[in-house]
């Protein structure tokens, strides 16, 4: 390509090539595919210029009356500030102040570098303009705004749309997002010319979905993709090369370096998007003791090329930190707030208030109500309940906190009481609530207050309509001044009120534990001991099993003990979960601090297929614990094992189909999978069907479905995530495949619950060893071919059709097996729903059947015959299937013809069709024109039905 003037835009023009070859038929065939597509480069420099800079949209919505208002700017070379316009609310005259600030990591950084006095004139819908009296120069970020007196006009107005975090409010204390828009001021610049590209991150984030187990948490000793977004506002750069570099100690000390190499291959002018998402950095985080919660500090180090005033390429090299925040677990000793409901900055009141009745709001801290909880001092704000008073004098309250009753689900006993004055019209006011002093408590509590009212007016507990997490409904006595009886207490759900409690955490936390030499806390190996996953997991066939292995830590400073100090009622149970079932699980009793539980090498049937081990340690909540540290008990990843062989012409028992998803389990769905050969030597149909093996006892909760794939797994974690194929009917019905052997080596199947039970089921490989393929009048020896066992549940077999017609199709069962018939048309993979007709309306003994549309001669379709039940024969029985010109009668009734079809495993003769197994019969024969006159007999000979023509 050539290499652009400046200021033009080049499109380059790719042609992709892929030659590749592959065997088919144990021949090596070579192929070619292409592709055609363009890049658009920008490689334009910038001259000098001035231009007004703005994030408004021009339409003033809210106005802002508290003292600082300010917009952030950034510039790929250098600003000179020259004017600055606002548009400003009401015609006051107070003295404003124009400020321009530094930037500091997203915040203006006080105290200002420049500030300018001025008294406004113009006011909305005009615009003031300011000319800066002083060179303000400015580079990378800055911001520039005003400062207004608090309590008087005029105020800077904003758009009421927000276009990123660049309007910032400050009302004398902190920072923060102008949640009503951009702020109607615009800087006038002289910009330098632009020499260089100014590439800066837009977002950056921690991701487990790649390197970790995809749970969205990031979980000690976890490997993480670190993934970063970019945002290009000088020249475009090529070939770009990122570093990450660890700086500070804490992240030296925390992050571990993987992969710290990303590739993106260029950055253009005027690009917010480019990333690093098909190249991420990979780190791990530290494994033994617990998150902090701290912020993360990394260097990213940025080497490119680019094209300079002169028309060469050269070397553009820059940094920039990026501060991600890690995830928190709390230490034993650390306080926490726990608050009722979600702030937004509003509350509200309920419909009407019963004067003398109490209001007490259910909040859970732990797993259960029997976990504890300790409260801290009542210093401050630490305990508190807002209370509205819309009297017009001062009211006591008494504000309450109950213990939970277990037995009742209502406030039990007194934790503390304050009684306290709320003065009078204090809407929103709060009082703190007592407790006589720290104490422990059950870990579900109530808090509250009474409301006493005087015509209609009184302190009225207000209530928010976005409670937290711990929240669980307001409750209200019916018992007027009783504080005590709670008995047929009211409960308002999905409303809370509105307070806030300090508690200590002082439990311990187990956890699960990745120990050095294992790959994860939860592992599946090929091999006794190793708890290294190996490059790919070898599923099992039935009978056959795999070593299983989890481990657990008390991660914190307090040991788990059942005796004193106590901190487990009891023996506790730690699960091995496999698709959201349990396989086996082991006790335990105590455990130190930071000391590791590990149970290894019990032996499981898994088979091959997508499939999500959870593990949970403390299943049955002996070990106290409070809402954040109860996550770290459980753990969950999915692997992908790979499929064993499935033999052609053969069925089985599947013990193990998993429901489609559950926690930890992702985007694809669990399956169970096997390995579909198709020899490829003459053209035949395969068939693979599944029916459970509940099917008709439970079928409004089994519901087993196929998913054919085209993607093995090539190591422990990819794999069965392309679908080229699926058959989904729905409860109550057998699903099944079938494929043209000429299209296909070899496939993975899978199999799983569509809705959220586990079952086992029974699933048939089937090839069409039977064919209908030209005329006979002579008889050969019998062959066999029926459902036999339990297990069976399709068959398949290849009609050539001999004539250019319609033909009726039909299946009887003369004993217990309940049957289908269907009829497919060329295709190299056809679900049952594809079916170009079919017929499964009956029961057992009952005929299926249908007429076919027009089937063109030569042509090679299938016939699939399934069974719906698990019927297996005690005794010889028949079982026959017809096929025939439609033009020769209804296709239910006994076969009438001059004429039959002759399949390959077994000869006919005219007016004969042979029985070829006491178990079925099969005729397939094409008719001529049907002659009643002709009237026939039916006569029984051994093993053989022999229709004699007379």
């Amino acid at each position: 390509m050539r290499m652009p003037a400046l200021g033009d835009t080049v499109w380059t023009y790719w042609t992709l090539r892929i030659t590749y070859k592959y065997t088919r038929n144990g021949a090596t065939y070579r192929d070619t595919v292409w592709d055609c597509f363009h890049l658009v480069s920008d490689f334009a420099t910038s001259a000098a210029y001035k231009d007004t800079l703005k994030w408004d949209d021009g339409t003033p919505a809210y106005y802002y009356s508290s003292a600082y208002a300010a917009a952030q700017f950034e510039t790929p070379s250098s600003d000179t500030i020259l004017i600055v316009k606002y548009e400003l609310y009401s015609s006051a005259s107070a003295v404003c102040t124009l400020m321009v600030w530094a930037d500091n990591n997203g915040l203006p950084l006080d105290p200002p570098v420049y500030k300018q006095a001025f008294t406004p004139t113009q006011f909305y819908p005009n615009w003031q303009s300011v000319t800066l009296s002083s060179t303000v120069v400015r580079s990378g970020k800055y911001w520039v705004g005003i400062y207004t007196p608090q309590n008087a006009a005029p105020y800077p107005l904003s758009d009421g749309s927000v276009s990123g975090l660049m309007a910032y409010k400050n009302a004398g204390g902190s920072w923060s997002v102008n949640s009503s828009g951009d702020f109607m001021i615009r800087p006038y610049v002289g910009r330098t010319a632009v020499t260089t590209p100014y590439i800066r991150p837009t977002t950056y984030n921690i991701n487990d979905r790649e390197y970790g187990n995809d749970d969205g948490w990031i979980d000690p000793s976890e490997r993480v993709g670190v993934y970063i977004s970019l945002k290009n506002i000088g020249l475009s750069a090529v070939q770009c090369t990122l570093w990450l570099k660890r700086a500070d100690s804490y992240t030296i000390t925390r992050v571990t370096p993987v992969d710290t190499i990303s590739y993106i291959p260029e950055i253009n002018n005027g690009v917010d998007v480019a990333n690093n998402y098909n190249d991420p950095w990979v780190i791990q985080f530290w494994d033994i003791d617990s998150l902090m919660g701290r912020t993360l500090n990394f260097k990213v180090i940025l080497k490119g090329r680019y094209k300079n005033t002169a028309g060469s390429m050269v070397t553009y090299q820059d940094s920039f930190n990026i501060k991600p925040d890690e995830p928190w677990q709390p230490l034993s000793g650390d306080t926490f707030y726990y608050d009722s409901y979600i702030d937004d900055g509003y509350f509200y009141t309920l419909n009407t208030y019963v004067s003398g009745c109490y209001y007490a709001n259910l909040i859970k801290f732990g797993n259960t109500y029997l976990d504890s909880i300790y409260i801290a001092n009542n210093t401050g704000d630490s305990n508190y309940i807002y209370l509205n008073n819309d009297r017009n004098a001062a009211v006591n309250a008494d504000i309450r906190m109950y213990k939970y009753n277990p037995s009742t689900g209502l406030p039990g006993d007194t934790i503390g009481t304050r009684t306290v004055s709320v003065p009078a019209s204090s809407n929103g006011f709060y009082k703190y609530i007592a407790t006589a002093s720290k104490r422990y408590t059950t870990g579900w509590i109530f808090f509250g207050t009474n409301s006493t009212l005087t015509a209609g007016n009184g302190t009225k507990p207000p209530v928010h309509i976005q409670p937290s997490i711990l929240s669980d409904g307001v409750y209200r006595n019916t018992t007027t001044g009783d504080r005590i009886n709670w008995t047929g207490a009211e409960v308002f759900s999905g409303i809370s009120l509105m307070g806030s409690i300090m508690i200590r955490h002082d439990h311990p936390t187990l956890s699960y534990y990745k120990p050095s030499t294992w790959t994860w806390p939860g592992v599946l190996t090929n091999t006794s001991g190793s708890q290294t996953i190996p490059t790919t997991i070898n599923g099992c066939w039935p009978g056959q099993t795999i070593y299983s292995h989890m481990a657990y830590i008390d991660r914190s400073t307090q040991n788990i003990n059942t005796t004193s100090p106590r901190t487990a009622r009891g023996t506790w149970d730690n699960y091995f979960f496999l698709d959201n079932y349990s396989k086996w699980s082991g006790t335990a009793t105590n455990l130190n601090s930071f000391t590791a539980l590990t149970y290894t090498n019990q032996t499981i049937y898994i088979p091959g297929g997508r499939h999500t081990v959870l593990i949970w340690g403390d299943y049955n909540d002996e070990v106290m614990g409070n809402l954040f540290n109860i996550s770290y008990r459980y753990w969950g990843k999915q692997y992908s094992l790979t499929p064993p062989n499935f033999p052609v012409d053969s069925s089985i028992k599947e013990p193990w189909v998993p429901p489609m998803t559950g926690p930890f389990a992702g985007e694809y769905p669990n399956v169970t999978a096997y390995k579909l050969k198709f020899p490829g030597a003459t053209r035949k149909y395969y068939c693979l069907g599944v029916r459970p093996y509940n099917m008709n006892i439970a079928s409004d909760t089994i519901d087993i479905d196929i998913r054919v794939f085209s993607d093995f797994p090539t190591t422990a974690y990819n794999g069965y995530t392309q679908v080229i194929g699926a058959s989904a009917l729905g409860p109550g019905k057998v699903d099944f495949v079938v494929f043209n052997d000429a299209a296909y080596d070899s496939l993975p199947v899978g199999i799983y619950n569509f809705l959220d039970a586990r079952d086992s089921a029974f699933v048939d490989f089937r090839q069409a060893n039977k064919t209908v393929n030209q005329w006979s009048s002579s008889r050969v020896a019998a062959a066999v071919d029926s459902f036999k066992t339990m297990k069976d549940v399709v068959k398949v077999y290849n009609f050539v059709v001999p004539t250019t017609t319609t033909y009726a199709c039909s299946v009887k069962s003369l004993a217990g097996a309940d049957v289908g018939i269907a009829l497919f048309l060329e295709g190299d993979l056809m679900s049952r729903s594809k079916a170009l007709i079919e017929d499964d309306n009956g029961g057992a003994g009952v005929m299926e059947g249908f007429i076919t549309p027009t089937l063109t001669a030569g042509d090679t379709v299938a016939i699939v015959v399934w069974k719906n039940n698990n019927y297996e024969a005690k005794a010889p029985v028949v079982e026959s299937l017809f096929v025939r010109r439609q033009s020769d009668g209804y296709y239910g009734g006994i076969p009438l013809s001059t004429h039959l079809i002759e399949l390959s495993y077994f000869s006919t003769y005219e007016g004969v069709n042979i029985m070829f197994n006491t178990m079925i019969l099969i005729m397939l024969r094409y008719t001529g024109h049907l002659n009643f006159l002709h009237l026939n007999s039916l006569r029984r000979q051994k093993n053989h039905l022999m229709l004699i023509k007379m």
